[in-house]
């Protein structure tokens, strides 16, 4: 089920969105996380040009399907500069930080910033967490688990609107963050 991390060496206690299992053909694809792909996917390609050759983005919430698996193998290429793109999208180990998996060429990671800085340059006034809630409030509640290292974290306090409008803090982790560089 998607829920927000907190990368190892991030610091500073913001999360991002992330998967907690794999997507891709012949993976768990669980829904709030082929969800949660499709949408950062919709965010970077709303900003940036459709691939010549491909039809429209997949409809987050749509489920996995062979258009999700050419979005995410053209974002792998183009984006990711993969050598040999699978399609398959994995969460980070753990204790792994942002620059690792940006090094590594985690393909999360990539989509995270990516969708960061398209909605940032479309004046967004909302991080990436409340943009994600308020535009697919499927993600509202698995949004709700914070991931610290092995650590799993559920919300002490405040209310489900409180969670849709990103105000409440989780046992020491604050208002998620923008994007990283």
């Amino acid at each position: 089920m998607a829920l927000l991390w907190v990368w190892a060496d991030a610091g500073d206690d913001f999360p991002d969105p992330m998967i907690s299992h794999s997507v891709g053909n012949g993976k768990d694809n669980e829904s709030s996380d082929v969800l949660l792909v499709q949408a950062l996917l919709n965010i970077f390609y709303t900003m940036y040009s459709r691939p010549p050759g491909l039809p429209n983005p997949p409809a987050p919430g749509s489920g996995w399907s062979d258009r999700t698996r050419a979005y995410v193998v053209e974002f792998q290429s183009k984006v990711v500069k993969q050598k040999k793109p699978t399609g398959v999208v994995s969460p980070p180990p753990p204790f792994m930080g942002w620059q690792t998996a940006l090094t590594k060429k985690f393909t999360v990671a990539k989509l995270i910033q990516s969708a960061g800085i398209a909605l940032f340059q479309m004046q967004s006034e909302d991080n990436l967490v409340t943009f994600l809630k308020k535009q697919y409030p499927p993600l509202i509640v698995p949004f709700q688990t914070v991931r610290k290292g092995n650590t799993w974290t559920q919300p002490t306090g405040g209310t489900s609107e409180d969670f849709k409008s990103g105000g409440t803090t989780v046992e020491g982790v604050s208002t998620p963050q923008f994007y990283r560089n």
